[in-house]
């Protein structure tokens, strides 16, 4: 008994947070990040994103797992707008130009974009799997959109985990990265190839599970609207949603300025 006492008190503000509020409330603070495109915006978004991230107690070294891949993919794509958006001159590298509206615009959309996956990933790993979809449904959610959307946010990083260990086993047999060949394309070719089949045979392996557990039939949620509600549920709900429209409304006031 003691044992199940010292365990719920370690639990982090934001795991013992009521999920039927968690889950409207943090969806409504990431659609305010999405809305925020002033660059005055940004640096509270981002510290906002930050302090849940904090009070979640998720470790570092898995949020830059979770992070690595989206955020290489995403910074190629964004400085590609810092050299073809915006008038003013910043550096001149040959025939590309460096513009600064380009890369305010690169800066802001990468630190939205960020701080929306912050928020979604201590939504997914602070939720019980039970519950989260329980309550997307509610918000008028299809379940096979919220089952997706779990699954994969559950499995993002063991794909990663697996595309290092591939990595690695590659390097160990003499491959090259930095060596740009027909033979090196045809390799990264062949491990992404090996990465899609081995996701798409864990994923039959899951779903199997899933239907050996009782996937499909309606089973409430443990941590949904019928639990009581406690004050710091409502404080953290307000918070959250008080944060969210104070961002929307600046963002809103900086139009019209």
């Amino acid at each position: 008994m003691n044992r199940n006492s010292g365990s719920r008190n370690r639990q982090t503000p934001m795991k013992r947070w009521k999920t039927g509020l968690k889950v409207p409330a943090l969806m409504v603070l990431m659609l305010a990040y999405a809305f925020a495109r002033n660059p005055i915006l940004i640096p509270p978004v981002v510290l906002s994103a930050v302090i849940l991230f904090i009070l979640s107690g998720l470790p570092v070294s898995m949020l830059l797992l979770r992070l690595r891949v989206p955020i290489s993919f995403l910074v190629v794509m964004t400085l590609l707008l810092a050299f073809f958006s915006g008038h003013t001159r910043l550096m001149t590298l040959g025939p590309v130009v460096l513009r600064l509206e380009g890369l305010v615009l690169a800066a802001v959309i990468l630190a939205r974009v960020i701080s929306i996956m912050i928020v979604s990933i201590v939504l997914i790993h602070t939720t019980p799997s039970a519950g989260l979809p329980g309550e997307l449904n509610r918000l008028g959610i299809p379940r096979i959109l919220t089952d997706m959307a779990v699954l994969t946010g559950r499995y993002i990083g063991v794909l990663g985990e697996d595309y290092t260990l591939m990595r690695r086993a590659m390097r160990l047999r003499g491959y090259r990265k930095n060596r740009f060949s027909i033979k090196g394309l045809v390799t990264l070719a062949s491990l992404t190839g090996t990465l899609l089949i081995r996701g798409f045979e864990q994923s039959e392996r899951v779903f199997r599970a899933m239907k050996l557990r009782g996937y499909g039939t309606s089973v409430s949620s443990p941590d949904g609207w019928t639990m009581r509600t406690r004050a710091r549920d409502i404080v953290m709900t307000v918070i959250v949603i008080s944060a969210a429209v104070l961002v929307i409304s600046a963002e809103l006031l900086l139009r019209g300025a």
